[in-house]
């Protein structure tokens, strides 16, 4: 007697159950393991050292931020190497006024940006030395500092040479930026001052001696002595003069440079 067709389908269900059975009877039945993390630290990317108090020395290349406002009776971050990045992170620097103390000193080194803070109640906010090179001060506020920005020497021997000052705010400091000390000499030259404000300077808001600078998009009012005190032979781009107090400008001239010996040849501004 053969098999009903009934029968047929329980048998072949049974086969079926059986083998597919046996099939995930055989596999690892224990579950992986978390996967791995595929992203990495902000620390992986972009090693960074923290300054968590001062006076504070950098002795080393890298990356360095505040962690916090810091206070000091003396100097605030020296930078001792070259290729260095010091991020303020939007706090403020303090001193208690001493004329020798600088909140961040750069000391004849190249490769060296400064940047998004406040800078305040030092003898310079920012001081950099004579043979300094590729510096960058950005984004940066200056109260009440004997020199906002202060880049000059009694030596000739001064040079500041292809550093950029940008969108710096000097509030009522002794002189907003000075760079150079007017020595025939030095080699302060190829620097750019550009999108900056110094108000209520006690004496000069922006003074730049030595030829061969660029100074441009600037706004200086309600300084002591001048707002504006430019030597022979520098760039001018759109810069303010208030209807008072007027500026010293001796031969400087506006436009683009022209020529192979101009270091703004070809630049429009």
């Amino acid at each position: 007697m053969g098999i009903s067709f009934f029968a047929r389908r329980a048998i072949f269900a049974a086969v079926v159950f059986a083998f597919h059975f046996s099939a995930v009877a055989q596999g690892n039945l224990t579950p992986p393991g978390a996967p791995a993390p595929t992203m990495k630290s902000l620390a992986q990317i972009e090693p960074r050292t923290p300054i968590s108090s001062v006076p504070f020395t950098i002795n080393g290349p890298g990356l360095y931020y505040l962690t916090t406002n810091l206070t000091t009776i003396t100097n605030g971050i020296i930078i001792d190497t070259n290729d260095v990045v010091l991020d303020l992170g939007g706090f403020t620097l303090d001193g208690d006024g001493g004329a020798s103390d600088y909140g961040v000193h750069i000391k004849t080194q190249s490769r060296v940006v400064v940047r998004n803070g406040t800078v305040r109640n030092f003898g310079a906010g920012v001081r950099i030395e004579p043979g300094s090179t590729e510096v960058m001060v950005e984004d940066l506020i200056l109260i009440e500092n004997t020199n906002g920005i202060a880049a000059s020497s009694s030596a000739s021997t001064l040079s500041l040479v292809r550093s950029v000052f940008r969108r710096v705010r000097a509030i009522s400091n002794g002189t907003g930026i000075f760079i150079g000390n007017g020595t025939p000499a030095t080699t302060v030259t190829q620097n750019i001052v550009d999108d900056c404000e110094a108000i209520k300077s006690a004496s000069y808001g922006i003074q730049i001696f030595p030829p061969g600078n660029l100074i441009m998009r600037c706004r200086v009012s309600g300084s002591g002595l001048a707002n504006y005190n430019i030597g022979m032979s520098n760039r001018l781009g759109a810069i303010v003069f208030p209807a008072v107090n007027p500026s010293i400008i001796n031969g400087s001239a506006g436009g683009p440079g022209t020529g192979t010996t101009d270091p703004f040849a070809n630049l429009s501004f």
